[in-house]
């Protein structure tokens, strides 16, 4: 199998290369690893104002990303380690995939299982989620593996940023989590890289560097990854409280724009992007 590391911390560069590979690659099965920065990734049809608390983002500086493929809300940092699976859609099977990143982990010491979810979890606490996207010839399986993260900074990040939210989207399962350093003492990802370099391809690997072709060629697809139109724009239609001079309104929201209240009092918001209320003078959300 082809494992490839991308070097990029950059959480939108990494989504668009993972892409460029899935959707322009060969259909060699290859297996992809990186590391980014401090973000918060939601599925394709999240709410990110039900699964995250935007005010600890922008206190932390970690972006919201939106990925291109379904499932969960999931908390990237350097103590976590990304895996894509790509392959040729035929013979492909999820549960196959999660045994092989079980079974080289079982080379470090860790005994682990895999859920009927796909999840990958030690005793009932999860230290990694996946997601896929599948076409006629091709499937995509990407996860993730606490290895070191920072769990404080985890829950803090990982909370709904408005009171009583109601309206579409997919909620995330909540699971109680488990960093593998905690089973492994003094355990990185480096090892860890190391370890599945090893057991997929014999410790061989290529590695694409920041400047790298890929991320050259998908830097269109980056940008358009980080941009707002993407990340909250495409927010399914929802409603939530606020606190306005000591009232209490309820706020509809579509495309990520607020539309209504109801009673009326906050005509000067409506149109504006919702991720920017904690911008207006003498509102509360909390």
């Amino acid at each position: 199998m082809r494992v490839i590391l991308l070097k990029d911390g950059d959480p939108f560069a990494n989504l668009a290369a993972e892409r460029l590979l899935f959707e322009e690659g060969s259909a060699e099965e290859s297996l992809l690893l990186y590391v980014n920065k401090p973000c918060v990734v939601i599925g394709r049809s999240q709410n990110p104002f039900a699964e995250a608390d935007l005010r600890a983002l922008r206190q932390y500086g970690m972006p919201l990303v939106r990925r291109y493929t379904g499932g969960g809300t999931v908390y990237h940092d350097p103590g976590n380690l990304n895996y894509t699976f790509i392959q040729n859609r035929h013979g492909y099977d999820k549960f196959e995939n999660s045994g092989r990143i079980l079974k080289a982990l079982a080379d470090l010491g860790i005994a682990a299982e895999v859920t009927e979810r796909n999840d990958l979890v030690i005793g009932k606490r999860k230290f990694s989620g996946s997601a896929y996207r599948l076409t006629k010839e091709k499937a995509l399986h990407h996860g993730t593996l606490l290895v070191s993260s920072d769990l404080s900074l985890l829950h803090s990040a990982l909370k709904p940023s408005f009171r009583r939210i109601e309206g579409k989207g997919v909620l995330s399962v909540r699971s109680p989590v488990i960093c593998l350093n905690d089973i492994i003492p003094g355990l990185t990802v480096e090892l860890v890289i190391d370890a599945l370099v090893r057991h997929f391809n014999h410790g061989v690997w290529e590695e694409v560097p920041p400047d790298g072709e890929l991320y050259i060629r998908s830097r269109t697809q980056a940008e358009n990854f980080s941009a707002w139109e993407w990340v909250f724009g495409r927010t399914p239609h929802f409603s939530f409280e606020l606190f306005i001079e000591d009232r209490n309104m309820r706020v509809d929201v579509v495309n990520g724009r607020i539309t209504k209240s109801s009673p009326p009092g906050i005509g000067e918001l409506f149109g504006k992007k919702v991720d920017q209320l904690w911008n207006h003078e003498g509102l509360s959300v909390d």
